[in-house]
């Protein structure tokens, strides 16, 4: 935060020590030189924004009198970090997305009867693109035909039985004055384990496993989730965080301890212990955040996303948001509000709300 070797007392020109009165009166009469509206230099308005921030902070101060250091709060540090400091910093200029089209980024111009034999072979593996040269290792030949049953021994599971929530059918077309909850369509069973891991199998104890509109959308459904479709019966759960308990025969990437979580849909998070393929999973540090937010590190990801792909913001900026009672969306206002971005939250009206109250409102 210091700038040019100077401390945050010199960047308002104050004596190490000023008083509290003193911090004030300098900061008000630096900032509206200083503003770049006035014609100051933006880097050493925020400069002198930063110091203030600092000094006029009780407890901020007394650290710095201290250590030396600055204290900075997890939502400081996030809006530090947040695009890259484009963000934070005003004064980068924010480079525009390259375009996804080769032809408007490459023009390529050649003389084909120029080339030498080597040089147009190489010229046409170019033009084949990712599509014309692919490398297959033996994980994809065992992904592809999978693994002759009797070339392994199967990692032994006890004989104990797994707590499951099961969909049993999908929600009928809705009809005059009936029940809409998901109730009916679920259903509490504990199942037994397989006898055995499998190839690249392994055993997840699930430990947190949230309730999405994803996860009712596809009980709903009948198992529709984006473009994937499963059949009922089926265990609900997209999202989650497990531990790994053990690991099957051909497992390397997994190690029993692991934090993970799901990297495929439909993986049936809402049971107690999970048997799935090593592959479908992503494992995450156990020191990345505690366990019950990792269940939504998903949502987290996607929230992050929307509002740092929107190149350009900036505090005081409006961004609008559909869905805003979801998960995502949800996420989305919090981290707005950290950034200072004010948000238009659109909402579908509460469930008992028929069209004729809609209208009188609207009235």
């Amino acid at each position: 935060m210091e700038a040019g070797g100077k401390s945050l007392y010199e960047l308002l020109g104050l004596e190490k020590g000023a008083k509290e009165i003193e911090i004030r009166r300098a900061f008000r009469n630096l900032v509206t030189r200083a503003h770049p509206d006035k014609g100051g230099d933006a880097n050493k308005f925020r400069e002198i924004q930063q110091a203030y921030e600092v000094l006029s902070d009780p407890a901020k101060k007394e650290h710095y009198d201290r250590t030396g250091d600055i204290i900075r709060s997890t939502e400081e540090e996030f809006v530090d970090l947040f695009a890259g400091g484009v963000y934070r910093d005003h004064g980068k200029n924010v480079q525009a997305p390259a375009s996804a089209n080769l032809h408007e980024q490459i023009t390529l111009r050649q003389q084909p009867a120029n080339l030498s034999h080597s040089a147009g072979f190489e010229a046409w593996m170019r033009s084949r693109g990712a599509q014309g040269v692919q490398v297959y290792t033996s994980d994809d030949v065992i992904d592809q035909y999978g693994v002759a049953a009797g070339s392994y021994d199967p990692v032994p599971l006890p004989a104990i039985k797994a707590h499951a929530v099961r969909c049993t059918d999908r929600r009928p077309p809705r009809r005059e004055g009936e029940d809409r909850s998901l109730k009916p369509l679920l259903s509490l069973s504990a199942e037994a384990l397989p006898a055995g891991l499998e190839w690249g199998q392994v055993l997840v104890s699930m430990r947190f496993a949230p309730v999405n509109p994803a996860d009712t959308y596809s009980i709903a459904s009948g198992g529709v989730y984006g473009g994937e479709r499963v059949d009922a019966p089926f265990v609900p759960g997209h999202d989650g965080v497990g531990v790994v308990a053990k690991c099957g025969p051909g497992v390397r990437d997994l190690q029993e301890g692991d934090w993970v979580i799901p990297a495929k849909a439909f993986l049936g998070t809402w049971r107690s212990l999970l048997v799935c393929r090593g592959r479908d999973l992503l494992r995450i540090p156990r020191e990345c955040m505690p366990m019950e937010r990792a269940a939504l590190l998903r949502e987290m990801l996607t929230a992050y996303r929307l509002l740092e792909d929107a190149q350009g913001l900036k505090p005081g900026d409006a961004v609008i948001l559909n869905a805003a009672t979801s998960a995502v969306g949800q996420l989305v206002i919090q981290l707005a509000s950290m950034l200072r971005l004010r948000v238009v939250a659109v909402v579908t009206p509460e469930d008992g709300v028929n069209d004729e109250e809609e209208d009188e409102e609207a009235e």
